[in-house]
């Protein structure tokens, strides 16, 4: 996943870059927020991404997480392209509103990738940004199970309640913590 994390991170750069150059250049304010907005989510989705430096992710991940994380790349793809057809290849078009606004939805699958939860040794890190021992783990529960993900809730001793998800894999790795906990 730290491979996936420095994509994420190089097109942030050319985001960033893209955006500086030509972001002036956008005659309609609501396309300049669109942008700012996407970009600024980016950037923040980034900075959560970067705990798989500190706290690699490993085995499998599921069908979801690759998908997510997929369609959140093609959205900085997307954003790119919009960004560049609306400065530079057709500026004069007043028919952008669809690459612009169809930005929400690869906010949407940035926000599902930010939701990503796995287990790393003896640690839960949840939603890429905290991370929970697993002795502070009461119990935990399965919701339900969808092809390889597993939606928990995870009962913390401080009386907390987690909602998450774990593909297979970092289930099974709950699992053999599981004499540990309660």
């Amino acid at each position: 996943m730290k491979n996936k994390y420095y994509l994420d991170l190089g097109l942030l750069i050319i985001m960033m870059i893209v955006t500086l150059i030509s972001i002036t250049q956008v005659k309609n304010n609501t396309y300049i927020i669109m942008f700012i907005v996407f970009l600024v989510l980016s950037v923040y989705v980034n900075l959560k991404f970067r705990i798989v430096l500190k706290y690699p992710y490993e085995g499998k991940s599921s069908y979801f997480e690759k998908m997510t994380f997929f369609l959140m790349e093609i959205g900085k793809v997307g954003y790119f392209i919009s960004l560049t057809n609306i400065v530079y290849v057709n500026p004069n078009s007043e028919y952008h509103d669809f690459t612009v606004y169809s930005k929400v939805t690869f906010l949407l699958f940035t926000l599902l990738f930010k939701a990503t939860s796995y287990m790393y040794e003896d640690k839960l890190i949840y939603n890429l940004s905290k991370v929970v021992d697993i002795k502070d783990i009461e119990a935990y529960e399965v919701r339900e199970k969808s092809f390889d993900i597993y939606y928990l809730f995870v009962h913390l001793k401080n009386d907390d309640v987690l909602k998450l998800r774990l593909s297979d894999y970092n289930y099974q790795k709950l699992q053999k913590f599981q004499f540990k906990i309660g």
